[in-house]
C-alpha cells in the first residue's frame, strides 16, 4: 500500500450522516420510502443535487457498509426496492416522481445474493426476494410492449424509456452521456445490461436452489446459457479480445472500446480464455491513476462524460470485482489502489470527494458534463471505502 489514507477514510465516515435520509410520506417531488437510504448528493453545485434515492448508485454507494456498523442498513436498501417493485412494478431510476419513466441498470439481485452470502438470510426472506427479483426481471427487462419494450432481439434486451427517446433510454444506461450508443440507445443492445440480465437468471438460479425448487433451478439455467450464447455469438469480438454493444437495428457490432467489456467479469459469464484476454486488454483503459470509461486512444467527446479521460467509481468496482471472481488479485489490488490514491490526492488538495474524475491529468477537472461536478457523492464515497479494505489487507 502506497499511502496513508486515514484522513480520507475518517472523512468518508464522517460524511455519512449527512446522505441518509428518511422519508416514508410522499411528498411533491418525492416517492416515500418505508427505509432510510442513502443519497449520491445533498451538495447544492449551480442549482443541480441528486437528493433522492437513485437504483444504481445506492448498490455502489453501500458497498462500503459491509463489515461496518452501517451494513445493517444494506437490508433497509433491499427492502425498499422491493416495495417499489410491488407498488409499479419495477425499481425506478429514483424515487423522484420524474423518474418514473425509466429504471437503471438492475443491480437488485447482486444485492439479495451479497445480502445472503454475507449475513443468512432466512427462507421467508429469500421467498420474497425471489418474487421480487423475478417480478423486476419479467416486467422490466423482458417486457416486449409499453412500458417496458426492452427485450426486442434474440432474446437479449435494450434500455428504454416510456417516451421512447434515444436521449432518456440513454439516462437509464446509467451512462449518461456516452459515445457508445451514437446518440440512438434504444437501436442498441448493451453488453453491461445484458451480462447484468445473465447475472440475474444465475442469480434466481442460485435462489430456487437456496428455496429447494430444483425445476426452476434448470429453467434460470437454460436462460442464461442461452443469453451467453447469443451474447458470445452478436458481442464477443475475438480479435479485440473484447465484448462491444450490438447495433441490432443494422445487425453490426459496436467499434467504442469501453469498461463496459468487463461486466461480463463481474457477472461470472466469461470462459476462462476470455478473462485472459480481458486482463491483456486492460492497458487500453488504464493510467496511473485508474481506469478510463472509454479506450485511451479516443478524444474526449463533448458532453459526453462517460468517456475517457473520465473515471467513475462504479466502474472501477466493476473491473475490480470482475478480475477477482476470475482470480485476478493483484491486477484487482492494483487498478483499486490507483484509484483510491486518485481520490485521496484530490482530497489533500480540495479537500472534497468527487462523482468522477480525470484520470489522466489527475490535477485537472472531469470534463464533458452537462451539470456541475458533484462532490461529497455516495458511489466514490462507497467503492473508496471498499476499496481502502481491500487493498489493506494485501
Amino acid at each position: 500500500m502506497s499511502g496513508n489514507y486515514s484522513e480520507l477514510a475518517e472523512y468518508i465516515e464522517s460524511y455519512w450522516p449527512n446522505l441518509r435520509q428518511e422519508n416514508t410520506l410522499e411528498t411533491k417531488s418525492a416517492l416515500g420510502l418505508p427505509r432510510p437510504y442513502y443519497v449520491p448528493s445533498i451538495e447544492v453545485v449551480d442549482g443541480f443535487s441528486f437528493p433522492h434515492m437513485y437504483y444504481w448508485d445506492s448498490y455502489f454507494t453501500v458497498q462500503g457498509f459491509w463489515g461496518t456498523a452501517r451494513e445493517p442498513e444494506i437490508w433497509g436498501l433491499a427492502e425498499n426496492m422491493f416495495d417499489l417493485i410491488r407498488r409499479f412494478g419495477f425499481v425506478p431510476n429514483s424515487n423522484s416522481f420524474s423518474h418514473l419513466s425509466r429504471s437503471q441498470p438492475p443491480l437488485l439481485s447482486s444485492l439479495v445474493r451479497q445480502l445472503d452470502e454475507k449475513s443468512n438470510a432466512g427462507p421467508e426472506w429469500l421467498h420474497l426476494a425471489y418474487i421480487r427479483v423475478r417480478e423486476e426481471y419479467k416486467t422490466v427487462w423482458m417486457g416486449t410492449i409499453q412500458p417496458h419494450k426492452r427485450q426486442v432481439y434474440e432474446g437479449l434486451s435494450r434500455y428504454y424509456d416510456t417516451n421512447v427517446l434515444h436521449v432518456l433510454a440513454e439516462a437509464e444506461s446509467g451512462w449518461d452521456y456516452t459515445t457508445r450508443f451514437e446518440d440512438q440507445a434504444l437501436r442498441w443492445l448493451p453488453v453491461d445490461l445484458n451480462a447484468l440480465l445473465y447475472k440475474y437468471e444465475m442469480d434466481l438460479a442460485w435462489l430456487a436452489e437456496r428455496l429447494g425448487r430444483e425445476k426452476s433451478i434448470q429453467y434460470w439455467k437454460g436462460k442464461a446459457d442461452a443469453r451467453k450464447q447469443t451474447m458470445n455469438r452478436l458481442m464477443w469480438n475475438d480479435h479485440e479480445g473484447m465484448f462491444f454493444d450490438y447495433q441490432w437495428r443494422d445487425a453490426r457490432i459496436g467499434e467504442v472500446k469501453s469498461l463496459a467489456t468487463y461486466v461480463p467479469m463481474f457477472a461470472g459469464m466469461c470462459s476462462d480464455e476470455q478473462a485472459a484476454r480481458l486482463v491483456e486488454n486492460l492497458s487500453q483503459f488504464e493510467t496511473d491513476h485508474g481506469l478510463t470509461t472509454t479506450a485511451k486512444e479516443y478524444e474526449p467527446a463533448d458532453s459526453k462524460q462517460w468517456a475517457s479521460p473520465n473515471g467513475w467509481a462504479p466502474l472501477h468496482d466493476f473491473v475490480v470485482d470482475g478480475l477477482l471472481n476470475y482470480g485476478y488479485e493483484d491486477e484487482a489490488k492494483r487498478i483499486a489502489e490507483k484509484w483510491v490514491n486518485t481520490v485521496n490526492n484530490r482530497f489533500q488538495q480540495t479537500g472534497k470527494v468527487y462523482e468522477k474524475y480525470n484520470v489522466v491529468q489527475l490535477n485537472e477537472e472531469a470534463g464533458g458534463a452537462v451539470y456541475p461536478d458533484q462532490h461529497g457523492f455516495g458511489w466514490t464515497n462507497g467503492v473508496t471505502s471498499k476499496f481502502i479494505t481491500l487493498i489493506s489487507s494485501s
